[in-house]
């Protein structure tokens, strides 16, 4: 095979693998981008709108509920799944602390931001802290239920980023990811 072609083949599945997820969230897949923000030297918010409108993309997905991106992508028709750091399960355990999250990082930016989902936690089964993992389920419950509350549950989803379980809350747990998640939380 070429080898011009092969060295495109990382940059090819970082741009491609967030159709997975999108059609997580939305039942279809569309073309969209994982915003990560773990770098120097980073285009403010309203450049990287310019730049995603530019390539024709219309779904994100950011790793946190950053306030400036969610309110440069207001208005701009481009639909976003937030994320909520592995940091943050512990408080979201408190039904009422999940409500004050979801009207701060969700609420106050609808609808002029298009938000389709909410990743709860990353990646915590590909690590050994069990006090996490029995976090998720919880917190996932009561983002849920605080969707619910605003009724907002039928517009955007709840999830978890990891490759080995996708519980979703009000599907419960695929069934062909229950062996991985019975064997994660034992």
């Amino acid at each position: 095979m070429n080898e011009s072609i092969i060295m495109w083949y990382p940059l090819i599945i970082i741009i491609l693998a967030p159709l997975h997820i999108m059609s997580l969230f939305s039942g279809s897949a569309a073309l969209g981008v994982n915003y990560g923000k773990l770098a120097n030297d980073l285009p403010p918010p309203a450049d990287v709108v310019t730049l995603i409108q530019s390539i024709s993309l219309t779904k994100s997905k950011l790793y946190d509920a950053d306030p400036k991106v969610l309110r440069a992508f207001g208005n701009t028709g481009i639909s976003f799944v937030v994320g909520i750091a592995n940091e943050e399960l512990e408080s979201l355990m408190n039904p009422a602390l999940a409500m004050a999250w979801v009207q701060d990082n969700v609420v106050t930016y609808l609808p002029a931001t298009r938000i389709s989902g909410i990743v709860v936690g990353n990646e915590i089964f590909m690590g050994t802290d069990v006090s996490l993992m029995a976090q998720l389920l919880p917190a996932m419950r009561n983002v849920y239920t605080a969707l619910r509350m605003f009724d907002l549950h039928r517009h955007i989803s709840v999830s978890t980023n990891d490759r080995h379980v996708i519980p979703t809350v009000g599907g419960g747990i695929r069934p062909r990811h229950r062996q991985p998640l019975h064997e994660a939380s034992a």
